[in-house]
């Protein structure tokens, strides 16, 4: 369906029992009725708790660019760089192993 709340809802819904999958999806298609800031944000996050920074990091992005806030483009900006972060040093405890 194309109905925005339902999927944000469900979204939400799926992330609180912890069924992050399903969670992303939700937020996937939230973004294909309206990729707007908030819904981008939405998927940001349920990508870090995944564990998925690197294509965090991305969308992160995409939603600096879309911000008209300096603030909310700095705050982004930080959490662009801890994504990074986070993927380095997710690569360098492979490397170890």
């Amino acid at each position: 369906p194309k109905y925005l709340d339902a999927w944000i809802g469900l979204g939400f819904a799926y992330e609180k029992l912890g069924n992050l999958n399903d969670s992303e999806i939700c937020c996937r298609k939230a973004i294909e009725i309206r990729g707007d800031l908030n819904n981008i944000y939405d998927l940001c996050c349920v990508l870090r708790a995944q564990g998925k920074y690197k294509e965090a990091a991305k969308y992160l992005l995409q939603a600096k660019d879309l911000s008209k806030s300096e603030s909310q483009k700095a705050q982004l900006l930080k959490e662009i760089e801890e994504c990074r972060q986070q993927t380095q040093s997710g690569a360098r405890r492979r490397e170890s192993w």
